[in-house]
């Protein structure tokens, strides 16, 4: 290997360490940066249980803060250490090499450009010869010893500080720093301030059938009992009961629909609850299409939203129901099994059946969340067909005796026999 090559490989060596001194350096900077902002933002979240909002503007706030000191102070240089991307040139490595070793400065920076020269000449072995005897006389001097790393100590008075009050929060008080931590990596989560006391919801489950009533029951827990519980549903605030050793109630009345709420006593709020409505399967319209037996000249007839039926025997009738929040319909006459209706559409279901004899029957609508949640009763009221009668009726004349037949129903007005088929 030539002079010239060993001093360029010297050079690189000290390039390297040039930027292996600014990841350290870059670390302790970023420590001494980062980990006090880290430690302010958690020590306000723990002091004030900020809300969503807050907290999701303070870790953007952390995360744009630790990555741009951490990518601008250490893996920037990192990069550059491992020759990736534009490095310094060989001759701004020589002017810092010269600014540690002044003897050599001048030197080193006139073999780099002799040698530059030397690559636009036809002719160079004179300039080559030259820059190798220059190289030989600085060839004993190791250009990385230029950096000293130890340097670096000088930095540790910014960065051991914030180091160790975060060593010293940890074995004092761990729950400072996790519990903080933990809300903050978790903005669009609700957390309960601790407090005196606290709310326990002694419902069994948030879930209410539609258009029903629901009683919230809360208890409150802790080393003090107030006197007064609000609950807040969509923003208006209503006063519970107090029913004794901290347990208080309110009835929320006809619940139509998902209803968010909270339980407030003086500073004292709970975290945000919903209470989730079950849909109820209801009808929103019926039609009833009678079809009569041809022999009784009725004309068939359509009637909507009447389920109570007078109708000869052997009418045929259909259903037809429009329901909301329906999965299924079934029929039920006379306390038989049910009978499932057939599904039309979403919530559009038929049923057709054939009577002779008067019945009740019952419509259960279903869903997926009630089952079998409702039932309209109704009757059928059939009308038998009546047998034929003939009628015989004997009565004698005062002009002459004959008989006189009539077909019909008659009475005895006159004392003679009857006679009925």
């Amino acid at each position: 290997m030539s002079a010239y090559n060993r001093l360029i490989e010297n050079l690189d060596k000290f390039i390297r360490k040039y930027y292996l001194n600014k990841v350290i350096k870059g670390a302790l900077f970023f420590v001494a940066f980062s980990l006090p902002f880290y430690l302010l933002i958690n020590f306000l979240e723990y002091k004030f249980y900020f809300s969503n909002n807050i907290r999701l503007t303070l870790l953007i706030f952390l995360i744009l803060g630790v990555a741009t000191t951490l990518g601008y102070w250490v893996i920037f240089p990192l990069t550059k250490y491992y020759r990736l991307g534009k490095l310094i040139s060989h001759e701004q490595a020589a002017k810092i090499v010269g600014d540690h070793f002044g003897s050599v400065q001048d030197k080193l920076l006139n073999i780099l450009q002799l040698r530059d020269q030397a690559s636009d000449l036809s002719d160079n072995s004179l300039l080559l010869a030259s820059v190798e005897q220059k190289s030989n006389e600085i060839k004993l001097v190791s250009f990385p010893k230029a950096i000293d790393l130890s340097n670096n100590k000088k930095y540790l008075k910014y960065a051991l500080p914030p180091l160790l009050v975060l060593l010293v929060l940890l074995f004092a008080d761990p729950s400072l720093i996790a519990d903080s931590t933990t809300r903050l990596v978790n903005p669009n989560k609700a957390y309960e301030k601790p407090m005196p006391f606290s709310f326990l919801i002694q419902n069994e489950s948030l879930e209410v059938v539609q258009f029903e009533d629901f009683s919230l029951v809360v208890k409150t827990v802790g080393t003090a009992v107030p006197a007064d519980v609000f609950v807040e549903i969509d923003n208006f605030s209503y006063k519970m009961e107090n029913t004794g050793s901290g347990e208080f109630s309110y009835t929320v009345r006809n619940v139509q629909k998902d209803k968010q709420f909270k339980f407030i006593s003086g500073e004292v709020n709970s975290m945000p609850y919903e209470l989730d409505v079950l849909l109820k399967p209801t009808v929103a319209n019926f039609d009833v299409y009678l079809d009569y037996p041809a022999y009784t000249g009725q004309k068939d007839e359509k009637i909507t939203a009447i389920g109570d039926l007078f109708v000869p025997t052997g009418s045929s009738i259909r259903w037809e129901f429009d329901t909301k929040n329906s999965s299924e319909v079934y029929f039920a006459f006379d306390e038989n099994k049910p009978e499932k209706a057939k599904r039309n559409g979403e919530n559009y279901f038929s049923k057709k059946t054939k009577v002779y004899n008067s019945q009740a029957y019952k419509v259960l609508l279903a869903n997926d969340d009630l089952g079998l949640a409702d039932s309209l009763s109704y009757f059928i009221n059939v009308i038998q067909d009546k047998h034929p009668q003939i009628s015989l009726e004997v009565f004698e004349d005062s002009l002459e005796t004959r008989n006189k037949y009539f077909i019909g129903e008659g009475t005895d007005d006159y004392g003679i026999d009857k006679i009925e088929f």
